[in-house]
Formats: structure tokens, sequence, C-alpha cells
């Protein structure tokens, strides 16, 4: 039906699927807290408090102009709301997996769990989507270390 449709609308179906994707995913600077708020959730690892919000985007190239921005307001809400691990979960489907950024004091927890480097504010990890079935059990399993 679809491409019954587009053959009518003179449309590229896969080019317009892409447009509607990228609209859908545009970042700025003033939206941030919203970002991060917008699907966030809160855990208790043990004794340790962490946050992990996910952000789908097909626009890395676009997050990565906010990227500075996005790790000063992860590391306010560790002071603020007393979280000792924060991690956003930037999510493309386009490309195939999560960019994981981690801050905060028990941030060694991304570490072990996704084998992140100390200098490494963040790791591509292909094939990655799912916080609750990919991320959640494997930070879980780090933090008994």
């Amino acid at each position: 039906m679809a491409r019954m449709l587009a053959v009518i609308a003179n449309l590229d179906i896969s080019m317009h699927g892409m447009q509607v994707i990228q609209a859908g995913s545009t970042l700025d600077h003033s939206k941030i807290p919203e970002l991060i708020n917008g699907d966030m959730k809160r855990f208790a690892f043990g004794k340790y408090r962490v946050m992990i919000s996910q952000i789908y985007t097909s626009d890395f190239d676009g997050f990565y102009e906010i990227y500075p921005d996005v790790v000063s307001k992860m590391n306010e809400m560790c002071q603020s709301q007393s979280f000792d691990l924060a991690i956003v979960m930037v999510t493309d489907v386009v490309v195939g997996g999560t960019e994981l950024i981690a801050t905060g004091d028990a941030r060694w927890i991304a570490e072990n769990a996704f084998k992140m480097g100390r200098e490494d504010q963040s790791i591509f990890l292909a094939d990655v989507f799912s916080r609750k079935k990919q991320v959640v059990p494997v930070l879980m399993q780090a933090a008994k270390l």
C-alpha cells in the first residue's frame, strides 16, 4: 500500500522515512533538561543511586554539538539530586546502536560494565537499544564487584 501511495505522491519512501525520523529528533541547547528528563528512570544498585536517561535520535552530528552541555547537566544532576551515577543513552536506530555517556562518583560501574576507558566520557555500543534488557542488567552486575 505504501508503495502504491508513494507512486501517486511521487515520493521516495526511504528518503521520506529518513526525513520524518530526523524531524522528530532535532536537538538543541535550550532543550537539554527536557531531553535528559524526558525518558529518565531512577534505580538503586545496592547503595548506589543511578539515573539512566534515553534519547532517541538520527542526528548524532547534531547531538555532538550539544554533547558538552549534556555532560555538564548530568554532572549538575549528580550533585543536586545525589546520584552516584548518571547515564545518558543516545540511541540511533539508523546507525545501529547507542552512545552511552557516564558521569558521577560511581562512574567506575559503567567503566567495568562496558569496558570504558577512564579517559573516555562515553562509548558507542553497537546493537544496543534497550535500557531494560541490555544496559541495566550489565550495570547491576558491575555494581556488585
